[in-house]
């Protein structure tokens, strides 16, 4: 059944003496705003999935006294949800199933699942949740509660003193699966005691979390480590150093202080210090302000140093310059002070061209990173694995320690990569972490970076860095997915060209 009409104001009336126990509508065209149905006094199991609905009327649930599963999934109904009260689902107290996957979802009233008694399967996954702050407490049959795929970074400790009484109340083996996968997890100084409650093992707190093995979590460095080999006594003596902060207070100077912060500057949110001028810093900037040393300003340098430095250099220099008068370096200054200035340019740009070719001879452990913005990993790696493999040795930043600080892993990277991919696209561009990359790469290697644009419309680029490297390479333009399978092949065969050994 297909309901084109774009406003329906009345319910759908169905005859009650209907036997009708499962109603499956998915992806079946709805009015956006839905009245509901009438006369299906029997009925256990209804889907709307994907019918474009993102409305119902407040006391839709009332007329299905026998409902247990109820699908709303990949339904745009987030404000929706969030106008509602508690009384919504509660007059419907049947309901042992509720998918809620999929619908946009930013926040949840606080009791809109206060009165299911029967409530086993909660799935919430797919949407733009930051925390649970709804109240499960009446919800004692809970087996599943499905957050995966949300913004989730750590359960405040009511959250977990709620679930942790849902969990005590499980008797006979029984447990309470909860699935926290592809959540961006915190490690932080603030989250600790989510991080001790994530490790707690199943048998002492009758909970399980699915697919544990896969959560990883931001440690305080700016690492991303696997909670499962997270050190929580690690994190709490490195954590100590934030009970010696006074917030407005000059900027530490004392050299071990300043190595502790730089370990947990992910924690340093709300924290600020005053530099040298009197000003207000975040000291989630690293590095911190430089303290005052009147032997390294300029009033006192300049007098006492300068001088002596010109002097002794023009000693040195003069006396190079009679030693090696007739040396073969000392003509080609001379040679290069007669020649002409665009001989001379072009000759200059040669050389530099022959100095990069040093690289000939160096033994790299690999022969390609490919540096992608961490929110398009999913969908960028694949396509150069399959592309890749068998031709090329290669690398992403999946491959970086656990543990280890990013900006090591980066620098090192670029060190043992003959050529270095970065892939850009409009989260690339606004990530700090990919255009930092980007800088050290020109800073060290220009020659072995060759930029792949994967977006076929890139906003204004503004960062000087990214801008200079687009203009002096020569970028490679990825079709797109849709491109023909001629224009994908000619893309691979031009990176495979180009990332050739020297």
């Amino acid at each position: 059944m297909a309901i084109f009409v774009q406003f329906v104001p009345k319910p759908i009336c169905i005859e009650e003496n209907n036997q009708l126990e499962y109603m499956d509508l998915t992806g079946v065209l709805f009015p956006s705003h839905f009245a509901g149905f009438r006369g299906l006094t029997k009925l256990r199991y209804l889907s709307l999935e994907n019918t474009r609905i993102n409305s119902l009327s407040t006391n839709f649930l009332q007329y299905f006294p026998a409902l247990e599963t109820l699908k709303l999934s990949k339904l745009d109904i987030g404000k929706f949800i969030e106008s509602l009260d508690g009384h919504f689902f509660e007059l419907c107290p049947t309901l042992t199933e509720i998918h809620l996957d999929n619908c946009l979802l930013k926040k949840i009233p606080a009791t809109l699942f206060y009165g299911l008694f029967n409530l086993v399967r909660l799935n919430l996954s797919d949407n733009f949740l930051h925390t649970i702050d709804f109240d499960l407490r009446n919800c004692t049959k809970l087996n599943i509660l499905n957050v995966s795929s949300n913004n989730m970074e750590y359960f405040s400790t009511e959250t977990i003193n709620q679930v942790n009484e849902l969990a005590l109340r499980k008797h006979d083996g029984e447990r309470l699966f909860i699935d926290l996968s592809y959540n961006k997890l915190h490690c932080l100084c603030n989250s600790t005691h989510f991080v001790k409650w994530l490790q707690r093992s199943p048998t002492v707190s009758n909970i399980k979390f699915l697919d544990y093995d896969s959560y990883t979590c931001l440690y305080p460095n700016g690492s991303l480590v696997p909670v499962s080999k997270a050190n929580v006594a690690e994190l709490e003596e490195q954590c100590s150093v934030l009970k010696s902060l006074t917030n407005g207070s000059d900027c530490p100077c004392d050299d071990k202080q300043r190595k502790r912060l730089r370990r947990v500057r992910m924690s340093l949110d709300g924290f600020f210090c005053r530099n040298d001028g009197g000003d207000l810093v975040a000291m989630k900037i690293q590095p911190l302000p430089s303290c005052f040393n009147p032997f390294l300003q300029a009033t006192f340098i300049a007098p006492v140093v300068v001088g002596g430095i010109l002097g002794v250099t023009v000693l040195i220099t003069v006396g190079l310059l009679i030693y090696y008068r007739n040396s073969r370096k000392v003509r080609q200054v001379r040679e290069c002070l007669h020649m002409n200035p665009l001989h001379f340019v072009r000759t200059a740009i040669q050389y530099v061209m022959m100095q990069n070719h040093a690289e000939e001879h160096t033994t790299f452990r690999f022969d390609i990173i490919i540096f992608v913005q961490n929110d398009d990993m999913s969908s960028i790696h694949s396509c150069f694995i399959e592309a890749l493999r068998g031709s090329r040795s290669f690398i992403t930043r999946d491959d970086y320690l656990p543990g280890a600080a990013e900006v090591d892993a980066m620098v090192e990277c670029i060190r043992v990569c003959q050529w270095i991919v970065p892939v850009i696209t409009s989260n690339f561009l606004s990530d700090h972490v990919c255009v930092d990359f980007i800088s050290r790469a020109q800073f060290s290697r220009p020659h072995a970076l060759i930029p792949v644009v994967w977006e076929q419309s890139l906003p204004t680029v503004t960062d000087v860095s990214v801008a200079e490297l687009l203009r002096t390479t020569e970028p490679l333009y990825w079709p797109g997915d849709l491109a023909a399978a001629e224009d994908k092949h000619r893309f691979w065969s031009s990176l495979l060209d180009r990332t050739a050994s020297l």
